[in-house]
């Protein structure tokens, strides 16, 4: 499948940031500790906190990054510690995690049939 608009191209600048302060935490962790962290989580939790700093160009890319350096690594090394902490508990509601289909299941890229909803663990 052939995405609709392959003329769209923007990234978030946070990411980076945030999965950089991440790496840079679990080095002070005991090593069994960071076996139990599931990284993809962190990441996704860290970044749900966190405002996001989309774009378009590689300056505004490089801009955001540096506005984001300079104003808030205070709140990425927070938050990125929050992420780590949330990836460690156990029973979590949810535990499916994406499958490469859903994953992939963009805006942009419309597959034939919608992936099955996963059910939620009461």
């Amino acid at each position: 499948m052939k995405p609709q608009h392959p003329d769209l191209h923007y990234l978030n600048a946070m990411e980076p940031l945030a999965i950089q302060e991440i790496k840079r935490q679990l080095k002070f962790l005991p090593r069994d500790v960071v076996e139990e962290i599931n990284i993809s989580e962190a990441i996704a939790y860290t970044l749900n906190r966190l405002p996001p700093l989309y774009s378009t160009t590689q300056e505004g890319y490089y801009w955001q990054q540096q506005r984001a350096k300079e104003t808030l690594m205070d709140l990425i090394t927070k938050v990125a510690s929050w992420g780590i902490r949330a990836a460690r508990r156990p029973n979590k509601s949810f535990s499916h995690p994406l499958n490469r289909e859903l994953a992939h299941h963009h805006f942009l890229e419309r597959p034939e049939s919608p992936p099955a909803k996963p059910q939620l663990v009461a």
